[in-house]
């Protein structure tokens, strides 16, 4: 994209507070951080990191539809999270969509927005947005099976994620070796069709930066070992 080098880094240096605020309340929220005074100022972090992005919005060719992908992004977050926090009234599938929805949503709607700040590039938002999303569902599929195998068996985590993986096909109860086996048939899933889904045209870095990323998305050494000295 031919973005300008300087509202680049301001882009990402926005969404990276965005996206950290976010990460610290879905850890307070899940009970995973003790509540440290300074954790609670994530709220006020995240609202000051929307008006920078409201903020920068301005210098769009199109100001309303950066907008809109920002609306439509938070949306979607504030819904995958609601889903989180009530896991226990929704089904499994359902569960899928919220798990691949929060660092998906956020990816794709960066990358979309990004996109509408290089006139040259708008035919392509939407597949940034989608290449966004497929990226950031396998890395949350990763981050979650590490946080439920550090958990352990008896876990709300480990149990969360036996119920979503039923959403993917998996009969419970499953061996270890059938969880790790549907989590990476889903990773390779979403990797094929990220990179199967790019053209000749896309720059070289794009390509490489897509496929280091999805590279850590597949090393499951992490859950692996830790499922071996439980078992």
């Amino acid at each position: 994209m031919r973005v300008p080098e300087p509202l680049r880094r301001l882009h990402t240096s926005i969404w990276r507070e965005i996206y950290l605020s976010a990460d610290i309340l879905d850890d307070l929220q899940d009970g995973d951080l003790d509540l440290e005074p300074h954790r609670l100022l994530a709220p006020l972090t995240s609202m000051r990191g929307l008006a920078r992005v409201m903020d920068l919005a301005r210098t769009a060719p199109q100001p309303s539809a950066v907008l809109t992908i920002l609306a439509r992004t938070i949306e979607e977050l504030v819904q995958a999270q609601a889903t989180d926090l009530a896991p226990e009234s929704a089904h499994a599938r359902q569960l899928v969509v919220s798990l691949e929805s929060r660092t998906g949503a956020t990816l794709g709607g960066m990358l979309e927005m990004l996109a509408g700040f290089s006139p040259g590039d708008t035919t392509w938002s939407g597949h940034y947005c989608r290449w966004g999303r497929q990226l950031g569902a396998a890395l949350q599929w990763r981050s979650d099976l590490d946080a439920a195998t550090e958990a352990g068996p008896g876990s709300n985590r480990w149990r969360l994620l036996m119920r979503t993986l039923e959403g993917l096909g998996l009969e419970q109860p499953a061996p270890d070796g059938m969880v790790l086996a549907t989590v990476r048939l889903r990773l390779v899933q979403l990797r094929d069709s990220l990179m199967g889904s790019l053209t000749a045209t896309q720059p070289a870095e794009v390509v490489s930066a897509f496929e280091e990323a999805l590279q850590v998305a597949l090393d499951l050494r992490l859950a692996e070992r830790r499922l071996e000295c439980r078992s």
